[in-house]
């Protein structure tokens, strides 16, 4: 098949990518062909953009009827112009996009309504070139200027409002690309849209969904080796996406409401300092607190600091409060998700063990060395008792789950940072930003039980509970 591109129309989003697919011709008529096949597509182009007059991609039956009624009104009635949206329209939206139209058209059914169609946009065309002959030359320029202004007060709040899209849809990229390596890869798509439509919300339904749509939308790769989606197609799709989705709202407007957890500042916790300490109170012993403690869900973000200000990995128990994970999610963090693990490696056995564990040690990595900054690494037990012992290896040091271990020269010799990121982590304080998170739904007792002998390390732990009474039911 031989397909060409029609790239003269701007088409807004959601609209299919508009190509035409003709038979193939023999070696020796291939230039004559294409050159039909050029003046055909841009004469259905024209004929398309006619009938589009507000431009949103699709043709509706108004604005077939708008059209073909001044052909001939008494020929185009309603149930004629339902019966023609029906043949064209395949997908059975009531609409009709390019995709449609160009196969409708260079399709072998509905001659004679084709033909009508073809010149109602060509008779709309001729009647708009026409000029009137007896314009004086005083009119003709106030006419201009006339349309030049009107044209400007047109287009001034459309590009105001591509600019402000534009700039909301970059925005929601980068929320959901983590590393931030200008791809989209499918465990970010999942954590970030569980980040935003919140815990419960998210389900398995939901996930099927946006894993469907990741694929729809040119996805590349398996689940096995990864997948990812490059930022040119996510433009494209999710624009079309929120297109269908808003119904007509304004998009900006639209997104601003359903995408508000996306467009928000993030948040992070700065480690409290030793001269930050002596500032406040200079004979303040430096002394962490005797874990375990117990701290109202107000404060967690500060006691989650001051374990980090003495180089413990914190373990927050949540006693199965939903606020925990929801105020994590708004956290800067590099996000390891037990349950998919656990799902991808001994459930749906789509992932082997050692894939997994390299996807770990990139996620490490990534927060050791953000684009050459650091910021917490999130492990999410969520109700599990996930071993982290016998999953520990080469791939993901145990040390890890160390804080006072995991020195900035310990990582380096792991592997987890290279010699220059090194260099530039001891010449400044960004390593502070680097802490590990843990957060499980069990309080003390189930975490003793279960979690002691599955994470490395947890007498060293900076044991946090977060008191169920301090939030408000």
């Amino acid at each position: 098949l031989v397909l060409l591109c029609i790239s003269s129309y701007s088409f807004p989003s959601g609209c299919p990518s508009a190509w035409v697919v003709m038979a193939p011709k023999k070696a020796t008529a291939k230039a004559a062909s294409a050159s039909a096949a050029s003046g055909s597509s841009a004469k259905i182009l024209e004929a398309f953009k006619k009938y589009d007059k507000n431009k949103d991609g699709t043709i509706s039956k108004e604005e077939l009827k708008a059209l073909l009624s001044k052909l001939d009104s008494s020929v185009w009635s309603e149930k004629r112009l339902e019966k023609l949206v029906k043949a064209i329209d395949k997908d059975k939206n009531g609409k009709i996009d390019y995709d449609e139209f160009t196969k409708w058209v260079m399709g072998t059914t509905d001659n004679k309504d084709k033909q009508a169609v073809l010149d109602a946009a060509k008779a709309d065309s001729a009647s708009k070139t026409e000029e009137p002959k007896s314009e004086s030359k005083d009119s003709k320029s106030a006419s201009a200027a006339d349309s030049k202004g009107d044209k400007k007060k047109e287009e001034a709040p459309t590009d105001s409002a591509d600019a402000d899209l534009s700039e909301l849809m970059e925005t929601i990229f980068k929320f959901f690309d983590e590393d931030q390596d200008g791809q989209l890869e499918r465990v970010e798509l999942l954590t970030g849209e569980e980040k935003r439509m919140g815990q419960l919300d998210f389900g398995p339904s939901e996930r099927k969904k946006v894993i469907a749509w990741f694929k729809e939308a040119g996805a590349e790769g398996n689940p096995t080796s990864g997948m990812f989606l490059s930022k040119e197609k996510w433009d494209v799709a999710f624009k079309a996406r929120i297109t269908e989705e808003a119904e007509g709202e304004p998009l900006v407007e639209w997104l601003k409401k359903n995408y508000s957890v996306c467009l928000e500042p993030p948040k992070t916790s700065k480690k409290i300092t030793d001269e930050e300490v002596k500032k406040e109170d200079p004979d303040a012993p430096r002394e962490p607190p005797k874990y375990p403690i117990t701290v109202p869900f107000q404060e967690l973000d500060q006691h989650i600091a001051q374990a980090g200000s003495f180089d413990k990995t914190a373990l927050v128990l949540s006693c199965g409060l939903n606020e925990v994970e929801t105020f994590m999610s708004y956290q800067i963090n590099s996000l390891v998700d037990v349950k998919l693990i656990l799902n991808e490696v001994f459930i749906s056995k789509s992932k082997p063990r050692e894939e997994a564990q390299k996807e770990v040690r990139s996620k490490v990595k990534v927060a050791m060395n953000s684009n050459g900054f650091c910021k917490p690494l999130h492990i999410r037990m969520a109700n599990s008792a996930f071993d982290w012992v016998s999953f520990c290896g080469e791939e993901v040091p145990s040390d890890i789950f160390c804080g006072s271990k995991m020195t900035v020269e310990h990582a380096h010799e792991l592997g987890l940072v290279d010699t220059g990121h090194r260099v530039l982590l001891s010449c400044d304080d960004r390593w502070t930003s680097y802490q590990v998170v843990i957060t499980s739904t069990f309080d003390l007792e189930k975490a003793q039980e279960f979690l002691a002998d599955k994470l490395p390390h947890f007498s060293e732990m900076a044991i946090i509970i977060v008191d169920p009474e301090s939030v408000k039911k």
